[in-house]
């Protein structure tokens, strides 16, 4: 993406109803105490009552607590799980396995060195349901909690300024202006779980989730 696109894509307006009504409801768990090592998805989708969310303000805590008591219930269980993320000792590469494909491989992610600060890009193999190409998630700068990427030429952007472990996925619609598309949680004193919610009719959910995952790995 170029700078021009990024600046952009950073200073369109947000759309004047800043809600929208997530479709999925996701709840990824760490086996360490970070997000680059294994990762367990759980599909919470039919267990909650979905409702609509706002950008201005934090995924709500009734939410997030019926969220994470299903899944208390199912993390333990293998046969539960929609995704899991590993990595092989030494490796820079996390591999998204999607448990409905058979444990096939999804996409991969390759994490820089520096991966606080450097580009996450995310790999998918050929012929992918999910995306026709890589993606590249980039820091706006060292300076903002603000990641962007593009996917089908389309820009988005992580936005983690809100404060607190959470942030926003918008999409931007028509080049003229941002419209959230999906938000996270991750409890400030437990820095290993997350919850994730989706309107997959606006994005892919292993794109939103892969790119998720990048962004939980910086400095939030």
């Amino acid at each position: 993406m170029s700078a021009t696109m990024t600046e952009k894509t950073q200073t369109l307006a947000v759309d004047e109803q800043p809600s929208f009504t997530p479709t999925k409801v996701f709840f990824i768990n760490s086996s360490s105490g970070d997000f680059s090592d294994e990762l367990h998805v759980l599909d919470l989708t039919s267990n909650v009552t979905l409702s609509p969310c706002s950008s201005t303000s934090p995924i709500p805590d009734s939410l997030r607590d019926e969220v994470e008591r299903a899944a208390s219930e199912q993390k333990n269980d293998r046969s539960a799980w929609s995704f899991e993320l590993t990595r092989g000792t030494f490796s820079s590469t996390m591999e998204f396995h999607d448990a409905s494909a058979g444990g096939a491989v999804a996409a991969e992610l390759d994490m820089p060195v520096l991966k606080h600060y450097s580009v996450w890009k995310v790999r998918f193999p050929e012929g992918s349901p999910h995306s026709s190409h890589d993606v590249e998630v980039r820091p706006v700068s060292i300076w903002k909690k603000q990641e962007t990427f593009v996917k089908d030429s389309v820009p988005y952007l992580w936005d983690m300024s809100m404060g607190g472990k959470g942030g926003v996925l918008y999409k931007t619609v028509e080049f003229e202006k941002r419209v959230p598309v999906a938000q996270f949680v991750a409890k400030n004193w437990f820095k290993n779980c997350c919850v994730l919610v989706l309107d997959d009719r606006q994005l892919d959910a292993v794109v939103a989730l892969s790119t998720c995952v990048a962004v939980l790995n910086r400095d939030i």
